[in-house]
């Protein structure tokens, strides 16, 4: 059950912006914000009392997003509901950029759940791609501000809806190739020590 939650909330994230597009176009700002409010609440309620008595870092961006709903309904201000998606870069961001001072890092910590011991050479190369994640988060964050304040509403669907998710899509391919590759070579590169070895 909470697989599937879990599923349903990043399905949700992905199509958020459109999800705001479309609710903007058939209902007031008020309803919008009242609606986004309503539904942060209920979800801080619920990650409460599955983590009572543990601290999660995860209700960090549901304050923040409810904050923003918040002054969105009380000013009659829709750029605060835009700037959620600039939040949640900047909170990745800085999750990512943390990790690279108290590492392993995040991508790292990615890697060794499906192979648990990581070599000095993929170490290095996951703490590379971690810093080109963050260089990309903080692309995308000046992006997503720039379409809150400068741009149209579809503007701003389209490109924190659409284009950050190809761009950051086309991104994952390329490290995960690469990591594919690193492998591939340092397996062959264990083989042929293991056969110099025998021979000697």
């Amino acid at each position: 059950m909470h697989k599937w939650t879990q599923i349903g909330s990043s399905f949700l994230l992905l199509i958020f912006p459109f999800i705001i597009y479309l609710a903007l176009q058939y209902g007031s700002l008020d309803q919008v914000s009242l609606a986004l409010v309503s539904i942060y609440t209920i979800r801080l309620f619920i990650r409460k009392k599955d983590h009572m008595g543990k601290k999660s870092i995860r209700q960090v961006p549901l304050l923040i997003f409810m904050l923003l709903a918040l002054l969105s309904l009380l000013t009659k201000e829709v750029k605060y509901i835009l700037l959620q998606p600039f939040f949640l870069s900047i909170i990745l961001y800085c999750i990512l950029f943390l990790s690279l001072i108290y590492p392993p890092t995040v991508i790292e910590r990615i890697y060794m759940s499906r192979k648990k011991k990581l070599s000095k050479s993929l170490k290095a190369y996951c703490r590379t791609m971690n810093k080109v994640w963050c260089l990309f988060l903080c692309i995308n964050a000046a992006g997503a501000f720039y379409t809150a304040f400068y741009c149209s509403i579809s503007i701003w669907a389209l490109f924190n809806g659409l284009i950050t998710y190809l761009l950051a899509g086309a991104l994952l391919s390329i490290e995960y190739l690469v990591y594919r590759v690193r492998i591939n070579k340092h397996q062959e590169n264990i083989s042929i020590q293991t056969d110099e070895s025998i021979q000697s």
